[in-house]
């Protein structure tokens, strides 16, 4: 299966590791793992705010669709 997570970038779902609030994102943990990760790749517009950040097996990417969407997406 595949989920679309923003700006025409899609991916296969069993690539997923996680899917994450990114306004929790300063506030554990996670911060450290998003710095220290080897890709991190944006998806949002200029005028878009980040909502969420995806983990897969292929890197990070920022999306503009809330966590709780791109859940939804995947049921």
């Amino acid at each position: 299966m595949y989920l679309h997570i923003g700006n025409g970038k899609i991916v296969f779902s069993r690539d997923l590791i996680g899917i994450f609030n990114i306004a929790h994102k300063g506030k554990s943990k996670q911060s450290k793992f998003c710095n220290e990760s080897i890709e991190v790749t944006d998806l949002c517009l200029r005028k878009e705010r980040p909502k969420s950040f995806i983990v897969s097996d292929h890197g990070i990417f920022i999306s503009p669709i809330a966590s709780q969407t791109l859940s939804k997406r995947l049921e």
